[in-house]
């Protein structure tokens, strides 16, 4: 069973061009977590989707987690059993696949614990720290992206609105992952902020989002 946290709407993503009708009109859902992203390995991601599907959505989406840190530092999410490539990373694409839904990988920094109070939030004070950040979140990034490479959209950056004056980074990051990634490259920005290079990429907006493996409630003002 799934738990429902908002109601259920569209998911637009504005891009230049689009293959295909089923691209125009998206009805998506994000498979949130309870477990860090491992339960998106699991088996029971496959009732999971069949649930969305019933809901009449033709996109799912998921959120891999990196780990952020005050001085720049960006990680991969591990588990104790995690293969090289993680299943939880994956499962999701293959399920879906099998399901005729397509399926969006959406990277998410976990700044819980840390001094930004949400991921719009995360900016560096020296040149360093910059450093570390552009180096480390551009090797996790890419590991995604190759590892995800059969999902019909991956979103290079999640909120991240104090970075995008850092044009050329992003340029650079966005060319390295065209080489291994050649799905839909959208970027989601909060909307407060804007500049030129990321106005030229597909955006995307969530609306909707369910957890896998919960008994269903009825939604409360909560």
């Amino acid at each position: 069973m799934i738990l429902i946290w908002a109601l259920c709407g569209p998911v637009e993503f504005a891009a230049a061009s689009m293959p295909d009708e089923d691209l125009h009109t998206v009805r998506g859902i994000t498979i949130s977590t309870h477990g860090g992203g491992r339960d998106w390995g699991q088996d029971v991601i496959v009732p999971t989707v069949q649930d969305i599907k019933t809901l009449g959505a033709n996109w799912i989406a998921t959120h891999p987690y990196g780990s952020i840190s005050s001085d720049g530092s960006v990680g991969r999410r591990r588990f104790d059993d995690d293969p090289a490539t993680p299943i939880h990373w994956t499962r999701p694409i293959q399920e879906a696949h099998k399901a005729g839904l397509r399926i969006c990988i959406k990277p998410h920094l976990a700044y819980w614990g840390t001094e930004f109070s949400w991921r719009g939030d995360i900016t560096f004070d020296t040149d360093e720290k910059w450093a570390r950040f552009w180096s480390e979140y551009s090797v996790w990034i890419l590991s995604l992206a190759e590892a995800c490479s059969e999902a019909d959209a991956f979103v290079i950056g999640t909120e991240l609105d104090k970075t995008l004056h850092h044009e050329a980074q992003w340029r650079a990051l966005i060319a390295k992952v065209r080489k291994v990634y050649h799905g839909l490259l959208p970027m989601r920005p909060t909307g407060r902020t804007t500049n030129a290079f990321h106005s030229e990429m597909p955006r995307c907006h969530r609306r909707a989002g369910v957890f896998p493996g919960l008994e269903h409630r009825e939604p409360d003002d909560r």
